[in-house]
């Protein structure tokens, strides 16, 4: 009796504090989930606006200082916002443009291309809710001249790629990239066609003997680029592509490489081979020299794990080729799939 007269005093005290340290747990959790959903929802509203409706060449409301994080709410009900943010305010040092615009693909939303006649300096979110890219994803196109054409644009639409370059004053290569890239195919039947004629402007005397062509749509003797032009000439403009997956021209001759998406099948360990785009590779130091690399491909990503030896027996193939081929085990680990690499190619 004495010893339960002691003890259950101490319960009590105990299980009281215990209560009260949960209550108060809960209670700075709730207000910090609270402060953070008011937070995203007026971010998201302040973003939303520029989906409000512009005429055709009127450039939306840039979205250049977007105070956005890494959040999963703004991800799953926010997409366009979400990426066209992460876009505007790269380099942010971890996945580049190009595998952004895949994730933006993966989750629904529609990446249109840069055009002369929509797009404005930075990314924006049009008037139905697509991401549209913006000229400060050209390669070699400064910030200058990109605020020029927008401005230009708010003047009225260009009529031909002549008018565009005696009104903006773009330079040789300035013009070409844009022609190139399919920036403007709006002016132009295809890119080739707006090579063409960006060549012929360009020239101080029209040896050819053409008219000026101002009013008209560009469209020269050249045949429209191949599929696999255009993907080269995108990642050499704008350094990523909206339109197909480098590896989905390269399937074909790698009938027996696993897709990405295919690897959420595996319940088990399975000898295999994967391939895609290299787009991080990470060997941080408390991993006694283990590599992480990570291929994309036209599904989605694969986690690859590279020995140390293995690493150092390849390690210029690792650090410099775009592209791998990887066999190896794949390992079925938390509801995460990993390729352990046996063998490497490219």
């Amino acid at each position: 009796r004495m010893v339960v007269l002691v003890v259950t005093p101490l319960v009590d005290i105990w299980l009281s504090a215990k209560r009260r340290l949960v209550s108060r747990l809960l209670f700075t959790l709730t207000r910090t989930a609270s402060a953070v959903l008011s937070f995203t929802v007026r971010s998201t509203n302040a973003c939303a606006s520029s989906r409000e409706s512009t005429p055709v060449g009127a450039a939306a409301r840039p979205m250049w200082n977007s105070d956005f994080g890494a959040s999963a709410w703004m991800k799953v009900h926010r997409a366009p916002e979400f990426y066209c943010a992460l876009m505007n305010n790269q380099p942010m040092g971890f996945y580049s443009p190009a595998t952004l615009v895949r994730d933006a693909q993966r989750h629904g939303v529609q990446v249109r291309p840069v055009c002369v006649q929509r797009s404005g300096v930075g990314c924006e979110v049009e008037a139905d809710g697509h991401l549209r890219l913006g000229f400060a994803q050209v390669q070699g196109l400064g910030r200058d001249k990109a605020r020029a054409i927008v401005e230009e644009r708010g003047r009225g639409l260009f009529g031909s790629i002549e008018e565009l370059r005696r009104r903006v004053r773009l330079g040789p290569g300035e013009l070409e990239t844009l022609s190139a890239t399919g920036a403007l195919n709006a002016l132009a039947a295809h890119r080739r066609a707006a090579l063409w004629e960006a060549s012929r402007v360009l020239r101080e005397e029209d040896l050819l003997g053409m008219d000026g062509g101002v009013g008209r749509k560009a469209d020269g003797p050249l045949e429209p680029m191949t599929a696999v032009e255009r993907l080269r000439a995108d990642y050499e403009g704008l350094r990523l592509t909206t339109g197909m997956h480098p590896m989905a021209l390269m399937r074909a001759r790698l009938p027996d490489a696993w897709m990405a998406s295919e690897l959420r099948t595996i319940t088990k360990r399975t000898r295999l081979q994967v391939a895609g785009q290299v787009i991080c590779r990470q060997r941080p130091g408390t991993a006694k020299g283990v590599c992480f690399v990570s291929l994309e491909d036209e599904t989605g990503v694969t986690n690859v794990v590279v020995s140390p030896s293995m690493f150092e027996a390849n390690r210029l193939m690792l650090t410099t080729e775009p592209f791998l081929v990887v066999e190896g085990v794949a390992e079925l680990r938390n509801g995460t799939v990993h390729v352990r690499a046996e063998k490497l190619a490219w």
